[in-house]
């Protein structure tokens, strides 16, 4: 007789930024596919139902998207409230006294008209004082090293939000996994909520771990007792967790990826075929942050021959977390005239069209700064079977070594870079070293991961 396997609620707290959506969709068709009943949460469920319907599993039953939006939530109650202030701080008809009102009505509606307008002045302070306050503590922090969690998504909003779903759900779920658990706040009193509102056992997938201290995970969230564990992409960081916290499991997935390609060539591809006339494409795609070494990309794009090399950035650029030297050498290559670059300074919406933009290239660019972490630009080079230049330090330095799908070069010497690049056109990666990397970083080794942390964490407790 078959073991009934667990129903997993999957929360997604983002959608919208490409690959995100795609691990939310991987990891709900490989669960659902090997019998696993899976409740969904996520902010936009069209890319998840396109997913679920191209790989004809929509008809299964066994995936239910949740409604995200929460019934009556407090914030209409304040919503209204706040229509009714700008009624009378407006002093719309409906709020002014007028004299065949009863004099009760009349004084009620002026102190109203001068509560609101005081409540609005307090308010105004009130949220200049926090400003200031968060300013001098993110300086505090960021003298201290500590991280400032200011922008982080609430545990809370996520409890009340799965909470509300529960009543719609067609299966009692077993465990509850979260997406992108770098995305939340880490203290544990915030997490609170979680385990008051909801109950469940629950773990998640982190992409980038923080740096331990005296041995041990800085994230507090690791002392609930309801977090039964947590994935991790890296295996050497999945050690270190694991003996620092025996009671916790911690699982090493392998960095997947969506790999697919859009039934018709998109209209950035063409023009990027046309642009580069037959010279050898090399590409930087993603969000592109400080990590993504923007300084060394556009001088490396200015000192090769314009006459062989093209380079397409393409990707939303977040200037707030760039330093000086990235802003600079980035207007340098806006205004480089050689006609070997395109930019496309914003996100591509289908993921799939992003993946021909790294088909339609020669060779993928990642050499990026200070980034000890997994990417998955790894699998989409080894699947899509394009080279890649990452760093030489750190994780995707090593698994490029191991693996042999690329060269590694220093961060900050695109000299290097563009001697790399003359190395992998005259001597193209085996086959053989693509297939390696494509069967230990696949679907199926991703989805035994996942049943063995689902078992683990469900069985230790039992």
């Amino acid at each position: 007789m078959n073991e009934r396997r667990p129903c997993i609620l999957l929360y997604n707290p983002i959608s919208g930024h490409g690959h995100l959506d795609s691990w939310n969709c991987l990891f709900v068709g490989i669960l659902v596919e090997r019998g696993y009943d899976v409740l969904c949460l996520t902010p936009n469920s069209t890319r998840l139902e396109s997913y679920l319907a191209e790989k004809g599993l929509a008809a299964s039953g066994r995936a239910q998207i949740l409604p995200w939006d929460i019934p009556g939530q407090p914030q209409d109650q304040r919503t209204r409230w706040q229509k009714l202030g700008d009624s009378y701080i407006s002093q719309r008809p409906e709020s002014i006294p007028a004299a065949r009102m009863s004099w009760l009505e009349q004084i009620k509606r002026n102190l109203l008209c001068v509560a609101f307008r005081g409540a609005r002045l307090a308010r105004g302070a009130l949220r200049r004082s926090r400003h200031e306050v968060r300013r001098a503590l993110h300086r505090v922090k960021v003298v201290l090293g500590m991280p400032d969690e200011s922008g982080y998504l609430c545990p809370g909003d996520m409890a009340r939000r799965v909470s509300a779903a529960m009543p719609e759900a067609r299966v009692r779920p077993d465990f509850l996994f979260i997406m992108y658990m770098d995305m939340f706040k880490t203290c544990i009193r915030d997490w609170h909520p979680l385990a008051n509102l909801v109950g469940l056992p629950w773990g998640g997938i982190r992409f980038a771990p923080r740096a331990m201290k005296g041995g041990k995970p800085t994230e507090e969230y690791y002392g609930l007792p309801g977090l039964r564990g947590m994935c991790l992409l890296d295996e050497a960081a999945c050690r270190r967790h694991q003996d620092a916290l025996p009671a916790k499991v911690f699982q090493f997935l392998p960095d997947i990826t969506y790999s697919s390609l859009p039934e018709r060539e998109p209209k950035l591809v063409a023009e990027l075929r046309a642009r580069a006339a037959g010279r050898a494409v090399v590409f930087l795609g993603g969000s592109l942050d400080s990590r993504k070494n923007l300084a060394d990309f556009s001088r490396l794009a200015r000192m090769a021959d314009p006459t062989r090399w093209f380079f397409a950035l393409v990707g939303r650029v977040y200037r707030d977390t760039l330093s000086d030297e990235d802003k600079r050498e980035l207007e340098a290559l806006a205004a480089h005239d050689a006609g070997n670059v395109l930019l496309h300074m914003d996100f591509l919406d289908d993921e799939r069209d992003f993946n021909a933009m790294m088909h339609a290239s020669d060779i993928l660019f990642a050499v990026y700064k200070g980034f000890p972490y997994s990417s998955n630009m790894l699998s989409k080079a080894a699947h899509l079977r394009r080279p890649i230049l990452v760093s030489d330090r750190y994780l995707m330095g090593e698994l490029v070594r191991r693996y042999g799908i690329g060269l590694v070069v220093p961060e900050d010497d695109p000299t290097a870079a563009l001697t790399a690049l003359e190395e992998l056109q005259a001597r193209p990666v085996p086959e053989e070293a693509y297939a390696s990397y494509c069967n230990d970083f696949s679907a199926q080794s991703l989805g035994d991961a996942l049943e063995q942390f689902f078992r683990l964490c469900l069985r230790r407790y039992q």
